[in-house]
């Protein structure tokens, strides 16, 4: 609907105003959340790095991170059309930045399917794809109990 450029500005000032409001803005924070991760998918890498910077940083003051990750996760090992391996490597970098910054909200569930479906993408034909999944594997693995942590890397891997 928009040209990148605009999209980017948009993504940019959301992003400025959410770092100057803060806590003020948690009423919007729904909205902000559904805008950015939308903007994962977009076609210009420009609008997903920002999209995934803005992401990281809403998600400090976010409650429910449950949602998101879960999405992200989905979207991350989706064969969709619209899943190219830009978004996929915009939503892993984002997944990663949730999973680090708030994963002591996501729930074990969550977490648990991140680390079953993720690994799918260690064999992907795209280098900056498994890279970004080994990072973001990494990062749920950090929040896997200490007691479970050595069998849930030999199942992932």
């Amino acid at each position: 609907r928009f040209p990148a450029e605009v999209k980017l500005a948009i993504i940019q000032t959301l992003s400025k105003l959410l770092g100057k409001g803060g806590p003020m803005l948690r009423p919007f924070l729904p909205q902000l959340q559904t805008t950015f991760v939308k903007a994962l998918y977009n076609e210009n890498h420009g609008v997903r790095k920002c999209a995934s910077m803005a992401l990281g940083q809403l998600i400090v003051m976010s409650t429910r991170v449950d949602p998101v990750v879960n999405e992200m996760c989905q979207g991350a090992v989706s064969d969709a059309p619209n899943v190219t391996d830009g978004v996929r490597i915009a939503l892993l970098d984002a997944l990663k930045l949730v999973l680090s910054n708030r994963g002591d909200k996501v729930g074990e569930a969550y977490v648990n399917k991140c680390l079953d479906e993720l690994p799918q993408l260690l064999a992907h034909a795209d280098e900056f794809v498994r890279k970004n999944a080994a990072k973001t594997i990494a990062a749920a693995l950090k929040l896997v109990k200490e007691e479970d942590t050595h069998d849930r890397i030999i199942e992932t891997l």
